[in-house]
């Protein structure tokens, strides 16, 4: 009897270990998007590589769906993120004239203070998320859509003519950019090699995003800056809001062209921290 007591007993306890491994969380070393952490580490030394060699990079926009940035920014602020990384990356195997890019987002935390930059702070990169969260829930829809070269729906790629040319934004929100700025932003990309290893954004641009009820995605364009600004020519992503035209797979950008005052309100958003010189 004893010994049947000490095997019920031996039971009893591993149940509650095994329990407690099913109840403890599991986690997966992943990108926002869907990339595991050594391949994508991987496509960013590869993009760092090989750079240089494609003068005249495609351009190129990626799409994720509204689904995914409401997602997205749930995750972040549960995790306390201060915001993303948005790292260019290319697939080393593909041998063509010009390097096949694309993008990784990576959530960053606080990571002390930093006084060169607009922000004060430094953004540790980190990859560690819950397996169950909704966002990784189907690895496919997360990864975006990536289009090379000018697509009609792409609507920055073209300048618009009829179009109040001004310089600046009429809100305070510091991401927000005229139509005319972000044409050019668009229009420029592609004239040398990418300069820019990432750029980093805020949390509350993905709070804007996924507050929004009315879009139904976002479009990141590969961009450079103005050639008025300080850091003219430099790499980095313009975001856009999409509405659903005709057909299910046509995402056109939904700029604003409405005037207030004599200023000119746009729906294009810039503004990032880039790498070089902000790159923890």
């Amino acid at each position: 009897m004893f010994a049947a007591l000490l095997a019920i007993a031996s039971c009893q306890k591993n149940e509650s270990k095994d329990q407690k491994a099913q109840s403890k969380p599991s986690t997966i070393a992943v990108t926002l998007n869907g990339i595991d952490k050594a391949t994508a580490v991987k496509m960013m030394q590869n993009f760092i590589n090989l750079r240089g060699n494609d003068s005249n990079p495609v351009k190129t926009s990626v799409w994720f769906d509204s689904a995914t940035i409401h997602k997205m920014y749930r995750l972040l602020k549960s995790e306390g993120a201060d915001g993303v990384r948005i790292y260019f990356i290319s697939d080393g195997t593909v041998n063509n004239d010009h390097l096949e890019n694309s993008i990784a987002l990576v959530a960053t935390k606080y990571n002390g203070e930093y006084t060169a930059v607009p922000w004060g702070m430094k953004h540790l990169d980190y990859y560690e998320h819950s397996s169950n969260d909704a966002l990784f829930s189907n690895l496919k829809a997360i990864n975006g859509v990536v289009n090379y070269g000018e697509k009609d729906e792409a609507v920055l790629y073209k300048t618009c003519n009829s179009c109040k040319p001004e310089m600046l934004s009429s809100t305070n929100n510091i991401h927000h950019i005229s139509r005319s700025v972000a044409e050019q932003m668009v229009q420029q990309f592609g004239s040398h090699y990418i300069n820019t290893i990432s750029e980093w954004f805020d949390l509350d641009l993905f709070r804007s995003f996924a507050e929004d009820n009315v879009h139904d995605g976002i479009r990141i364009y590969f961009a450079a800056k103005p050639l008025d600004s300080p850091d003219a020519g430099r790499n980095g992503f313009l975001f856009t809001k999409t509405i659903q035209s005709t057909g299910l797979d046509t995402h056109v950008d939904d700029i604003q062209n409405k005037i207030a005052g004599q200023k000119q309100i746009t729906d294009a958003q810039d503004n990032g921290e880039e790498c070089p010189n902000n790159c923890n």
